[in-house]
């Protein structure tokens, strides 16, 4: 995955050598993709003492209790403000970054909260974490999602435990899908909340918890989703958009994108194709990585996520887990973590976007590379 990593920053200084975007430009987008790997560079090649990144990431999960107090506060009352400045889309983000005018970090909220429950699940199993405090970070995360309209961490909560559990998936296949069946119970749980919480008054007909999915589904697979008022595309209409303007005739753009920071809507940048379409193409990670790297920094991206994902599950399975079981649980859980960015990809642009979840990513990957050179000792 080192590999793929560095074949993206590679596609990424083509572009810009190519394309030469303004150094506003360059500097205000820089950030979102170089500032954070510092921390990389930092974990991977052992500047950190291993007993620090135990505790990162044996106290990361109890910021999902600590976010629940937050996220009632939001629920109950910032929804209720923004509703009357009909703003109330992702206004329940927890401990992510929020706009007061509307729009926030929900979707990072909702996947580090899955992501905690992941890894804590994955700690329980091995004996690394006690039960009432695995449930009561559990529990915690499940209300937190429950409470904020992020229907695509519903989604991933049955994925990530049926990747945890992928081993006794065919060792123990009547255990597992007791497991599994738990975690859709659950999903479907929380959906029927939000259809009961959010429904509008335009599907007051459709009530059912079908129609609200029906509803959902609809609207995440519409191709041709265009909101003029706010000029936002929807998450597929994006990609469309992007593939009926790129093809063979101009094919560095297509295999090398526009460079960094194209797609940005801001006060101090706004890029060369925000610019050129005035609609925020930028809906999803994936949709941004295709506009400013183009196929092959797309490809790579992905690349760096799934070989890491796979780096830290073979680590996992080579280790004493009798002797380290602590460092194997955790393996599994990064490597599941990271598939889960890896679908995230064409659903929200947490992975070029928030800060947050970027960083994550890049502990995952640090720790992972740091296992692998000896300098975490397993």
């Amino acid at each position: 995955f080192e590999i793929a990593v560095i074949i993206f920053f590679v596609i990424l200084a083509g572009g810009v050598a190519f394309n030469t975007p303004s150094p506003i430009q360059f500097l205000v987008s820089i950030k979102e993709y170089l500032f954070l790997w510092s921390f990389y560079l930092v974990i991977a090649f052992g500047l950190i003492r291993e007993r620090t990144l135990d505790r990162i990431w044996r106290w990361l999960p109890w910021l999902v209790p600590l976010t629940l107090p937050v996220v009632i506060y939001q629920h109950f009352v910032v929804v209720q403000e923004r509703a009357n400045l009909g703003a109330t889309w992702d206004a329940v983000v927890g401990l992510f970054g929020g706009d007061p005018e509307g729009g926030g970090a929900s979707g990072a909220m909702g996947f580090f909260t899955v992501f905690a429950i992941v890894l804590v699940i994955s700690l329980w199993r091995a004996g690394c974490f006690g039960r009432w405090r695995a449930a009561l970070i559990v529990l915690s995360g499940l209300a937190c999602i429950a409470l904020a309209e992020v229907k695509f961490a519903i989604i991933l909560i049955p994925i990530g435990i049926a990747l945890l559990y992928s081993r006794e998936l065919l060792r123990r296949p009547l255990q597992s899908l007791a497991v599994l069946a738990v975690a859709v119970g659950v999903a479907f749980s929380i959906l029927a909340a939000y259809q009961m919480q959010f429904v509008s008054g335009q599907t007051r007909e459709g009530r059912s918890l079908g129609a609200y999915i029906d509803v959902q589904i609809e609207r995440a697979t519409a191709t041709d989703n265009i909101d003029m008022r706010s000029a936002r595309m929807g998450r597929l209409t994006a990609l469309k958009f992007w593939s009926q303007r790129h093809g063979l005739e101009d094919p560095v753009r297509l295999l090398f994108g526009h460079g960094i920071g194209s797609t940005r809507i801001g006060t101090m940048a706004v890029g060369e194709v925000a610019r050129k379409y005035s609609l925020w193409v930028g809906t999803s990670a994936l949709a941004v990585l295709l506009w400013e790297t183009g196929l092959l920094g797309a490809l790579a991206f992905a690349s760096f996520l799934l070989f890491g994902a796979l780096a830290a599950r073979r680590a996992a399975r080579q280790m004493a887990e009798a002797v380290r079981s602590w460092h194997a649980a955790l393996l599994r859980a990064l490597g599941v973590g990271l598939l889960l960015l890896l679908l995230e990809l064409p659903y929200n642009p947490d992975m070029t976007g928030t800060s947050a979840i970027q960083l994550l990513a890049i502990l995952a990957l640090g720790y992972i590379a740091a296992v692998r050179r000896g300098y975490v000792v397993t």
